[in-house]
């Protein structure tokens, strides 16, 4: 390749745009350094898989007080107060429901179940002799129940742990996590582009957890330059959903496939992973008790001070390896500290030794 073909530059080297494709004829050779390609990501066209967990609350309580209040009262002026009761009667008819909730003003009850993922309910409204069948579901992340129409208007939707200043749902106590994978489709894309068609296939059956259902938990992508940020979009009742980008590292780890497929995940091939997290550079490690880490973190060492060390001068900053930590003494003794980093996270006690010399200098 020469100035017959590429723009010859005043240091000597040659400038081609490459518009579309270039091809060389037999025989030839192309030499490229420092390449740049603006805006742009890899090819992905065999690494085109997100492989992530999502969490979703389970074991929800649904016994005890709720409030009620009508389709059309959007602002939730006129409530009623209602209790949630395990249904102890022993007519035949409703013994099968597991829950009874009565309408003091109307003389009427219903009764109903939930489903083994405990968002759709089903049961009976019983008014005189009439009896009306009536399902509703829940929705955890605005913390409401609502109603088929046969339920009275009154009464048709359920609002959990309604306060003035604030919704906070049924009180649960447990989570199940999902693993599940995405693909985008094979292409050559930007950072832009990239990021849109990330969030589209996120977006698509989100959070499902074991109902199959969507819970309506949003996916944000966000681009800025080369660089791709995640999170979820804001709900009524936030922190309920939850996700994890998996690492490359934890996909290749020996039995962590097993626990992915287990947790409802598609199976792969540990060799051949076909992941985007590379290139993502969501790299490191990922467990449940560690979270992201890239290794355990020591903070052991020699720390300088300008005094004899004592007890009482234990306590306070130090810096280790550019790391401020605080120590503080517990009150299991004098000679027990616990270490912390800027943001007050607890990094461990450790029993308090220590050795001097000349130059002050102090082992923990």
């Amino acid at each position: 390749m020469d100035s017959r073909h590429c723009q010859e530059l005043d240091d000597g080297g040659f400038e081609l745009s490459l518009y579309e494709n270039v091809e060389l004829s037999e025989g030839q050779a192309c030499y490229i350094d420092d390449l740049t390609i603006v805006g742009t990501q890899s090819n992905v066209s065999s690494n085109n898989r997100l492989y992530l967990f999502e969490y979703t609350p389970a074991n929800f309580n649904f016994v005890g007080p709720v409030k009620s209040y009508s389709v059309l009262d959007s602002l939730r002026t006129q409530l009623t107060d209602l209790t949630i009761a395990n249904n102890t009667g022993s007519d035949p008819q409703f013994s099968i429901y597991a829950y009874a909730v009565d309408f003091s003003d109307l003389g009427s009850t219903v009764f109903f179940n939930v489903d083994d993922t405990q968002l759709h309910w089903s049961g009976v409204y019983e008014i005189g002799q009439a009896r009306y069948a009536v399902h509703a579901q829940y929705s955890y992340l605005n913390g409401t129940a609502r109603w088929t129409s046969d339920m009275p208007i009154q009464h048709r939707v359920w609002v959990f742990g309604h306060s003035s200043q604030q919704v906070t749902g049924a009180p649960y106590s447990g989570t199940t996590r999902s693993g599940r994978t995405i693909e985008i489709p094979p292409d050559e894309y930007t950072s832009q582009t990239l990021a849109a068609a990330l969030e589209f296939a996120l977006n698509d059956g989100a959070f499902a957890g074991s109902s199959g259902e969507p819970s309506g938990s949003t996916y944000l992508v966000a681009q800025t330059g080369n660089r791709l940020s995640f999170r979820l979009d804001d709900e009524v009742l936030n922190n309920l959903d939850k996700f994890v980008i998996l690492p490359e590292t934890t996909l290749r780890r020996l039995g962590f496939l097993a626990d992915f497929v287990g947790s409802g995940g598609t199976s792969y091939s540990m060799e051949q992973t076909r992941s985007l997290n590379s290139m993502l550079t969501n790299m490191g490690f990922w467990g449940e008790v560690t979270k992201y880490s890239y290794g355990n973190i020591d903070y052991s060492g020699d720390w300088r001070s300008s005094t004899w060390a004592s007890p009482e001068l234990m306590e306070g900053s130090w810096t280790q390896s550019g790391v401020l930590l605080l120590l503080t003494r517990t009150q299991r003794g004098q000679n027990q500290y616990v270490a912390e980093n800027g943001n007050h996270v607890k990094v461990r006690s450790i029993p308090y030794s220590i050795g001097r010399d000349a130059s002050h200098q102090y082992g923990i």
